[in-house]
C-alpha cells in the first residue's frame, strides 16, 4: 500500500495491415516521485553462432555491467563506459562486434545502450525474418540488452537458453531504486536519466511497438 504507483494499464493493438503489435503502458501514480522504469521484450536467438544481427543507430553508445552477471561468464570486459558499440572489448581485451549473435561460447552479459533513437532491429539471418522494436526515447532514453547465451547452467536455464532481451529503460541497468536515485551514479553524471518523473495529476503513457518482417539482405 505504500508503493507510489497505484496501478498500471496496458493496451495491446494488433495491426490489421502488417505483422505488428502496438502497445501503450499507462502508469497511474499515487504521489509525485521518480522511479526507474523498463520494458522487457525478449527475443529468441537461432542456435547457429552469428545467425542473427543487431542493427542500431550510428549514434549508439554502450556501457557494460559493472560486475559479472554470472561468475566467469562475461563475454565483454566489465564497466566499459559510454563507448562506441564497435569499440567494445571482450574478456580477452580485443575489440569484438556486438552485432553478431549468438556467440560461439556460453556467456551472460548486460549491456546498456544510449543514443539508439528508440529503435533496434534484430535480423534472424538463419530463420529469415526481422524483428523491430520501437519506443518513445524521450521517456525511456536507454536500452538494456540482456544477452543470455547459454551461460546459466542451473535450473530452469540448464545452459539451453539463447535469447536477447531488448529492454527500453530509464534506469541504471537493473540495479534498482537506490542507484537510480543516486545523482552520482556514472550514467547520471553523463547526463543519462536513470528514472522517470511520475505525477498523480498526469498519468504517464509509454508507447512502443514490436513488428516482424521477412529478412531482406542489403
Amino acid at each position: 500500500q505504500k508503493h507510489p504507483v497505484e496501478r498500471l494499464k496496458r493496451k495491446i493493438i494488433l495491426s490489421e495491415k502488417q505483422p505488428k503489435l502496438d502497445f501503450s503502458l499507462t502508469i497511474y501514480a499515487k504521489q509525485k516521485t521518480i522511479l526507474p522504469i523498463g520494458l522487457h521484450p525478449v527475443l529468441s536467438l537461432p542456435s547457429v553462432p552469428g545467425g542473427a544481427r543487431l542493427s542500431f543507430s550510428p549514434n549508439t553508445k554502450a556501457w557494460t555491467f559493472p560486475v559479472e552477471v554470472e561468475p566467469g561468464k562475461s563475454r565483454f570486459q566489465l564497466d566499459q563506459r559510454n563507448i562506441k558499440v564497435t569499440e567494445l572489448l571482450n574478456n580477452q581485451g580485443k575489440k569484438e562486434p556486438l552485432e553478431a549473435l549468438p556467440f560461439d561460447k556460453p556467456s551472460e552479459d548486460l549491456i546498456l545502450l544510449t543514443g539508439t533513437g528508440g529503435s533496434i532491429k534484430l535480423d534472424n539471418l538463419h530463420e529469415g525474418y526481422s524483428t523491430s522494436i520501437n519506443w518513445d526515447a524521450d521517456i525511456l532514453p536507454s536500452c538494456l540488452l540482456w544477452i543470455s547465451n547459454g551461460g546459466r547452467e542451473y535450473y530452469p536455464w540448464n545452459s539451453r537458453v539463447q535469447a536477447i532481451g531488448i529492454e527500453p529503460i530509464a534506469a541504471p541497468f537493473d540495479l534498482g531504486l537506490t542507484h537510480a536515485n543516486d545523482k552520482l551514479n556514472p550514467l547520471a553524471i553523463a547526463g543519462i536519466p536513470t528514472g522517470v518523473k511520475l505525477d498523480p495529476a498526469h498519468p504517464l503513457s509509454i508507447e512502443y511497438s514490436i513488428s516482424v518482417n521477412s529478412y531482406k539482405p542489403n
